[in-house]
């Protein structure tokens, strides 16, 4: 596409534009599957294995779904935008 006149930013769009979208997909499998997780119990089993593992004075307790669905979302999206201006930009040199 270069040699037919193409600009960097046409070449390097469509695959921006895919590394979102697969980062977007990505965030999604991760909410689901910390959602189930935190059905399952297993934050549960985690903290007592922590508790019991550290015995310090405060007990550590967290919950799966506590994470924000935008970060988990801003977080994918950051990964697959960066890793596609990095790949596509290194053939483009």
């Amino acid at each position: 596409l270069r040699i037919l006149g193409e600009k960097d930013i046409f070449i390097k769009l469509p695959f921006i534009l895919q590394g979102i979208w697969q980062g977007i997909v990505g965030s999604s499998v991760v909410f689901v599957l910390l959602y189930f997780f935190d059905i399952l119990g297993v934050n549960i089993l985690i903290y007592q294995f922590l508790n019991t593992t550290i015995n310090s004075s405060k007990e550590v307790v967290f919950n799966l779904t506590d994470i924000s669905i935008l970060l988990i979302l801003f977080l994918g999206v950051l990964l697959g935008f960066v890793g596609a201006i990095r790949s596509v930009s290194k053939y483009l040199k």
